[in-house]
Order: structure tokens, then C-alpha cells, then sequence
């Protein structure tokens, strides 16, 4: 659009009045979501700016940064993931998205190593292919939040190995599928599988994220933890962990996901591997679009929580919103184990995992990437 001959000449843009300009530059987008998300993120940006007051050597770096943040992403790689969880920020979107009700399971971060399909494995089969490290056994039941079992519900577990290693990170190795399962609930609501008990383990710290936590002084390390998706017709999906309790770096978690329901991982010797425990420590509970699948955890490892129960209940599913599942989400961080980096990614997972709002922030990530030059 061209201004008429006779117009007055445009205001300069000013310190004062750069912000509302570029605001109403966005008045005429067609998507009213997107309009919002770039209103507001403009105002808080440009006020960051304000208290800040960078210099432009300041300026600068910080656009080296980003830059370097896109140029060290790859197909098995996402920096910008990793960036949004050292920030505090997938957390953020996670509790954002996965608001509970009485009864709900607190959900924690996706992480980066759900990246292959876990075999189907039959009821009581350990999931630990390699055998190095403590055994234990994992139990647990699924069930709605009016209490009943969830009959034929799934539960994806994976977890590191006793080295801090998952399967990905070790290819040769391990073999793919180790230290992962599909199970299937009984009529029961019940679930059990053997593994190792998972060690801790650091994120990537050789790209421009590791240059972040060096300057500010935070080390790069995840509590040793065990991972659940949990689904049932009819019911939310929920992405949770299990902590091992006693585990280092549960009071800082590099990536600000650990949830004190979730500590579990400790309790009574198990049974033989394989054998049908009478309860379950681990109970998934699930919301019907309302469910919720309970969490507690029992390992061979003959230490006992102060009551002298099994491990503690936990929580695991929510309401989903009314309407379509939402596409797949796309994630990624990478998450190397000393002493050599190795590359990661959240890729596309099939069924939905988040609502919309939840999803428009992996593609704004995905559309940060993209405009880092020399990709």
C-alpha cells in the first residue's frame, strides 16, 4: 500500500512508539492465535529490551547465539529443545498443558530419547537386555479416577541403562529396544517388568546450551529416572517419570522436571522376575477424557520408604479436551553421556501428546531453527 501524494509525511519511529507500531503491524494477520502470541510476545520483548538496555556489542552476541543454537541442530539433533529445557521452559509448557484436577497424575517432560518404537513385551519380561547393573522390579496397576481398572490400557516405559546410557546413545552396544517396553494392562488394570535400576546422567554440554550453563555456573545433570507414557481409550495420554529416590540432582534437575509425587524406586525385594505380583506398586490412574493412571514404584533393592510401604501412589492421567486429538508433536533435545556427546531428538510421535496451545510451541522452535542461516 502507497501513501497519497498529499499525505503528511510517517511519524519517526521512537523509543516510545516502536512497540505499538509494531504491534498494529500485526493487526491484520488472519489467524487471531497467532496475532495474540506475536502481540504479546513483542510487548514483553521489547520491554525486556527497555529494562535491559543492551549494548549493541550485546545485541550482537545474543544473535551469534541464537544463530549457533540453529546451526548445531541436525535431523537427530534439536538445540533449541534443549534451550527450552535448561530454560525451564518445556516444563512450563508441559504444566501448562497437563492442569490436573483432584486426583490427577502430574505430568513432567517428554525428554529426548523417545525416539524409536518400544517392543511389545509380555507381562513380567525385563526390559533390560544387557544385565549389567542392580535388578528390580516394577509393578504397577492402572485405573480410573473413580477408582475402577483400565482393562487393555498401554504403558510405554524407557529408561538409561546402569551407566547413565540409553539405546540410542550406544548403538553396537546396546541393542535398539534395550531398556524399553510396551505393555498391555490386564484385566486387572495390572502391569510388571523387570529392569535396572537407571543411573543419573548429563545433557549435551557440547553446543552453544553447554556454553550456557558453563557461564552461569549450573551443571548439566538429570536425577536417575524411569519414563511412562500411559494411554487408554477414552482417557488423556499422560508423559510422567519415576525418580529414584535418594537419586543425585533431585533437588536440581538440569531440566526443572522432577516432581516430588513422582520419587519412587524404592521399597520392599521383589518377587521372582516374571512372577504375578498380588498388587501393584507402580498404579497409573486415568482420567476419563475424564482418567488417571496411579504411579508407585517397588525394586529389589531392600530399602524402605519411612512408613515402611512399598514406594509412594502416584498420579498419571487427565481429562482430554472435547474433539479431535491434536497432530503429533515434534521434539528434540540431544543428550550425550560422558565422555563423548551423543546426538538426540524428539521426533514425531504418533497420537496426540498436548493441546494446541501446548503444540504451537514446538512449532515455533521448529520455525526458530529454520531461520538460522546456513542450515
Amino acid at each position: 500500500m502507497t501513501s497519497r501524494p498529499d499525505a503528511p509525511p510517517p511519524a519517526d519511529f521512537t523509543e516510545d512508539t516502536v512497540t505499538d507500531a509494531v504491534v498494529a503491524s500485526f493487526g491484520r494477520t488472519p489467524d487471531a492465535r497467532l496475532r495474540h502470541c506475536l502481540t504479546v510476545l513483542t510487548r514483553h520483548l521489547h520491554a525486556a529490551v527497555r529494562e535491559l538496555e543492551p549494548t549493541l556489542a550485546e545485541w550482537q552476541k545474543a544473535i551469534e547465539f541464537l544463530t549457533a543454537t540453529g546451526q548445531k541442530c541436525d535431523p537427530v539433533r534439536q538445540e533449541f529443545v534443549l534451550l527450552s529445557d535448561v530454560l525451564g521452559v518445556s516444563a512450563l509448557v508441559e504444566s501448562i498443558n497437563h492442569r490436573t484436577g483432584s486426583g490427577a497424575t502430574e505430568a513432567t517432560v517428554l525428554g529426548p530419547f523417545h525416539l524409536t518404537e518400544s517392543p511389545r513385551r509380555r507381562p513380567g519380561e525385563a526390559i533390560s537386555e544387557v544385565g549389567e547393573g542392580e535388578t528390580c522390579l516394577v509393578t504397577g496397576s492402572g485405573r480410573g479416577t473413580d477408582g475402577r481398572p483400565l482393562a487393555g490400557a498401554t504403558v510405554d516405559v524407557w529408561q538409561a541403562d546402569a551407566h547413565g546410557f540409553y539405546d540410542v546413545q550406544q548403538p553396537g552396544v546396546q541393542e535398539p529396544g534395550n531398556g524399553r517396553g510396551l505393555f498391555t494392562t490386564d484385566d486387572s488394570g495390572r502391569f510388571w517388568f523387570t529392569t535396572v535400576v537407571p543411573a543419573h546422567y548429563p545433557i549435551p554440554t557440547d553446543g552453544p546450551v553447554g556454553e550456557l550453563l558453563a557461564a552461569t555456573a549450573r551443571h548439566s545433570y538429570r536425577p536417575a529416572h524411569i519414563h511412562f507414557i500411559a494411554e487408554a481409550d477414552g482417557h488423556v495420554p499422560v508423559t510422567t517419570h519415576i525418580f529414584v529416590a535418594g537419586s543425585p540432582f533431585l533437588d536440581s534437575d538440569a531440566v526443572f522436571a522432577v516432581k516430588r509425587s513422582a520419587e519412587g524406586m524404592r521399597g520392599d525385594r521383589a518377587g521372582p522376575p516374571g512372577e504375578r505380583p498380588r498388587d501393584g506398586p507402580v498404579d497409573l490412574d486415568a482420567q476419563p477424557r475424564s482418567a488417571v493412571l496411579t504411579g508407585r514404584t517397588r525394586a529389589d533393592r531392600g530399602r524402605h520408604s519411612p512408613d515402611g510401604r512399598p514406594g509412594h501412589p502416584r498420579r498419571l492421567s487427565q481429562p482430554r479436551p472435547p474433539g479431535p486429538r491434536p497432530p503429533a508433536r515434534s521434539a528434540g533435545s540431544g543428550r550425550p553421556r560422558r565422555p563423548s556427546p551423543a546426538p538426540l531428538t524428539r521426533p514425531g510421535l504418533p497420537g496426540g501428546r498436548g493441546r494446541d496451545r501446548g503444540l504451537s510451541w514446538w512449532r515455533a522452535l521448529g520455525w526458530l531453527r529454520r531461520q538460522s542461516p546456513l542450515l
